[in-house]
């Protein structure tokens, strides 16, 4: 993960600039207030399938 350095970067942003990976903690943490950002997890090492920042964990009130 770009953000901790802790964990493995498996999730990445194609709505944002850049190439980035992030674990699935940081990820919410960065696009917390970029609601309508479109997030993609790694599975199987080499695809990506779409995830959402509620699927991640962020609770919207």
């Amino acid at each position: 993960c770009e953000a901790c350095h802790k964990a493995e970067g498996v999730i990445q942003c194609t709505s944002c600039v850049g190439l980035h990976a992030w674990c699935k903690s940081c990820a919410v943490n960065v696009h917390q207030h970029l609601p309508f950002h479109q997030l993609e997890i790694c599975w199987s090492g080499a695809y990506y399938l779409d995830i959402s920042l509620c699927q991640l964990g962020l609770l919207e009130y």
